[in-house]
């Protein structure tokens, strides 16, 4: 089984956001600087948490593992991984490993990086695209 949702952070109320963190988690949000960091901190806790509460996991005991990983130690057969990118945060649940990552597309891409880093072939095809940006991200990812 694997699950995952994504949410738009750009709007969240953070002061509303506080009300439902624990304390350990504020505490991490707090650490960032900007708001657009809370938001993503927030919103990613927030919404692991909404897909625990749908699979009836209910006080997660959060540990973090050799590697930075984040768990839950009272749930050894719950997986799962957090993501975020500009304005978006993802969250994936599975009963094995899982790893997810969210990327933004940036369509402001600075296009010479792809002189340097793909073949002649590639920056060609990239060049003669109808949309440059989504070409270069097909080769980038």
């Amino acid at each position: 089984m694997i699950k995952v949702a994504y949410l738009d952070v750009s709007d969240l109320n953070l002061s509303k956001a506080y009300e439902l963190l624990p304390k350990g988690r504020i505490d991490k949000v707090n650490r960032f600087k900007f708001d657009r960091d809370k938001k993503l901190s927030a919103g990613a806790y927030l919404l692991l948490d909404k897909m625990l509460k749908k699979e009836k996991i209910t006080e997660p005991d959060f540990k973090i593992g050799k590697y930075g990983k984040a768990y839950i130690s009272n749930h050894e057969d719950f997986h799962f991984n957090l993501s975020h990118s500009c304005k978006m945060v993802l969250c994936a649940i599975s009963d094995m490993e899982v790893g997810a990552d969210i990327e933004y597309i940036d369509p402001t891409i600075d296009l010479n990086i792809a002189k340097h880093y793909f073949y002649n072939r590639e920056y060609e095809n990239i060049m003669n695209a109808k949309n440059r940006p989504d070409e270069f991200f097909k080769y980038w990812f």
